[in-house]
């Protein structure tokens, strides 16, 4: 018998049936073949087992608010037993979680790669939004591979082996063929073909924020009107792009970009140099509005005075900054002034604020109102109060003092620190107390705030001293950080790989995105599941960021930059698709943000193609890029890193594109983009 068709089941049977279903033999008798379809079946069974302890749960739920409900007067012996503890269910998913992560590890062990495609896929309808793959242009628009086709098809010219593939969707249409459902659509984006412009306006007209109850009729029609016009320019892709390539003075290997951070003021970004760039975001100013480049944010610079690279990245809602590194914390205040630019040589570095002394502490760490946390392996988090921190003054390492050991260990020198100079080396206050999570077991990967709670979404991060680069546990947990006694709960699951994106919005924290080292962005709820309610399927290469602009919750949108060097806007509400692509200058999306204010998303792009000239082609393009120059209706590329702000508008200036760096003297198109200002609507979308 099916165990589905069990009428009532216990949470012991339950759990022996778990034992049971998640076995798979390791006897050398049995055929890779037949080992590798064993353990795909094993985690589909568990994942059915999910669902069934889930409804359980639910269920069981119910019934004992039913019975917390009831009179105290009927007699206890007749009264209805009292249900189990909706914990065990909790126990049993974490449980489940484990066995999901056991069988994938032995996939990946064996090179069974199946476990990185999605294995835990939601049904339904609009739950699994998939877009088209294409082939990367730098094998479709190699000559040898379209020589060795070219007799497969029976074509004698490589133009008609390219013709083919395009009909057949292989590779992508030109973009004069695509859809562009404004006249003031960015011409660095690529509508998907299936784009729905009737009813992506009436899910805009319909959608609205809701006002403060106490406003009047005007500010209410106001407020509704406005942000129906900022859902539109979103859906339109009516975007102006601006970038800055002075951030990062090299190129690829050389001040890569690592992390970035933002909240309703400013931006702040580290590379694996001692500078932390900070820029105030802003209306642009009208005699800079029409720069080459587009970036009209001072930038001001700081020496974060750790000697190896940062860890750790935050900004808070006061706007103080926090870095992690080494064995310490450390906090700048916020409002930096100009002329206190690099002022590491004077060693008069006045915005320190404090630092906390982390030692044994070395993992991800977290900032809320009250306190800031760090944790260890093990499960053990230190914290510090923020209320009990005292401010202190820098004291800089000057060469003569290298080789000294200021806060109880040897400072981790970066490749890029060959002496002493520009590091601080206070030795900053101890923890306060420490909590011990008694149900985790690992290391930290990520720790990301739940926001407007004292909840902290967390992974496990892959230990140091491993035979394969996957952790023990590839689930989500939450933990209440502000309740010691309180355990992790899994609140995702689903991943054959390790955790490496997670983001959150503070209009939706019962909400998240998640991403592995997979093409997939999963979206959870953990009010209702631990496996995906969304599955987002579009990049044909590993998801590197992730941002969520909700809107209200009216209208969210999930953008998601990949390997494939695209960023994807996708509606999971109402069409239920991907709605369109943005070029990213050939880089890699380290990381992507969006900001509620200024109706931009910003994205930290990685060189990874080197400086123009090396490994290029004749049109100064690299030639191992993911996308040709006629991707999108411009080309654009950079041979340096870049910091990017797609500015959604309703009347952006359409003459205005990103140059690539390499020439700025170069038109940008800017010809070509006057002409298509001047084009009629192409299935517009109603205002």
């Amino acid at each position: 018998m099916d165990i589905f068709q069990i009428p009532q089941l216990d949470y012991s049977t339950l759990m022996r049936e778990l034992e049971s279903r998640a076995f798979v033999s390791s006897s050398t008798g049995m055929g890779r073949r037949e080992r590798k379809v064993a353990l795909l079946k094993a985690l589909q069974e568990v994942v059915g087992l999910i669902n069934f302890a889930e409804a359980a749960k639910s269920a069981e739920t119910s019934v004992k608010q039913s019975y917390s409900a009831e009179e105290s007067s009927r007699r206890e012996d007749s009264s209805p037993s009292q249900p189990e503890e909706v914990g065990s269910w909790n126990r049993f998913i974490d449980e489940a979680a484990t066995k999901l992560s056991k069988i994938c590890r032995r996939m990946y062990k064996a090179d069974m790669t199946d476990c990185i495609e999605p294995y835990a896929v939601p049904s339904g309808p609009g739950r699994h939004i998939e877009t088209m793959r294409y082939l990367a242009s730098s094998i479709y628009s190699n000559p040898e591979f379209l020589d060795l086709l070219a007799p497969a098809l029976g074509e004698t010219s490589l133009t008609a082996v390219q013709n083919r593939m395009r009909d057949t969707n292989v590779i992508p249409p030109k973009w004069q063929e695509t859809l562009r459902p404004h006249k003031l659509s960015t011409p660095m984006s690529r509508f998907e073909s299936d784009y729905d412009s009737v009813a992506l306006s009436e899910a805009a007209q319909s959608s609205f924020a809701v006002a403060h109850p106490f406003a009047g009729v005007q500010s209410i029609i106001r407020n509704m009107a406005t942000r129906r016009q900022e859902v539109l320019n979103i859906l339109q892709a009516r975007a102006e792009i601006h970038q800055t390539t002075q951030a990062f003075p090299f190129s690829k290997d050389v001040c890569r970009p690592e992390q970035m951070a933002l909240n309703k003021n400013e931006l702040v970004v580290c590379d694996d140099t001692q500078l932390l760039k900070r820029y105030t975001i802003g209306q642009p100013k009208p005699e800079e509005s029409d720069r080459s480049d587009g970036w009209s944010w001072e930038e001001e610079r700081i020496n974060h005075g750790f000697a190896s690279e940062l860890e750790g990245l935050l900004i808070d809602s006061s706007g103080k900054i926090w870095v992690s590194g080494d064995s310490r914390i450390k906090a700048f205040g916020s409002g930096w002034k100009s002329g206190e630019i690099d002022q590491q040589e004077t060693g008069d570095q006045s915005r320190l604020k404090w630092t906390l002394n982390s030692t044994g502490y070395t993992h991800a760490f977290g900032v809320t109102e009250e306190a800031v946390f760090r944790a260890n392996r093990g499960g053990t988090v230190a914290f510090w109060k923020q209320e009990k921190l005292v401010e202190h003054d820098p004291v800089w390492m000057s060469d003569e003092d290298s080789s000294t050991e200021p806060y109880g260990g040897r400072i981790k020198t970066s490749k890029r620190r060959t002496n002493g100079s520009g590091v601080e080396i206070s030795l900053g206050e101890i923890p306060h107390g420490t909590i011990v999570v008694p149900n985790l077991s690992g290391t930290f990967g990520l720790l990301e705030s739940v926001p407007g709670t004292s909840r902290f979404l967390c992974t496990e991060g892959i230990p140091e001293k491993m035979d394969i680069q996957l952790p023990k546990n590839l689930s989500v947990q939450a933990l209440d950080l502000a309740s010691p006694e309180s355990s992790a709960i899994t609140v995702g699951v689903g991943f054959g790989t390790a955790v490496s994106v997670l983001a959150t919005h503070q209009d939706m924290p019962h909400c998240f995105a998640a991403a592995g080292d997979d093409p997939c962005v999963r979206i959870f709820d953990m009010r209702s599941s631990v496996l995906p309610e969304i599955l987002l399927d579009g990049h044909s290469g590993d998801v590197l960021s992730c941002a969520i602009a909700s809107h209200g919750t009216d209208f969210p949108i999930i953008f998601t930059g990949g390997k494939d060097e695209l960023v994807k806007a996708w509606d999971i509400r109402h069409t239920k698709k991907c709605m369109y692509e943005l070029a990213t200058g050939t880089t890699h999306p380290k990381a992507l943000g969006w900001h509620d204010e200024s109706q931009s998303l910003f994205m930290l792009g990685r060189n990874v193609h080197g400086e123009a000239g090396y490994d290029w082609d004749e049109d100064y393009w690299p030639q191992r890029a993911e996308r040709n120059s006629d991707y999108f209706g411009v080309p654009w590329c950079s041979s340096t890193h870049l910091i990017v702000e797609y500015r959604f508008k309703t009347d952006p200036n359409s003459r205005f594109a990103p140059q690539s760096h390499w020439d700025s003297g170069m038109d940008s198109g800017d010809e070509d983009l006057g002409s298509l200002a001047d084009e009629e609507d192409l299935g517009s979308v109603e205002e």
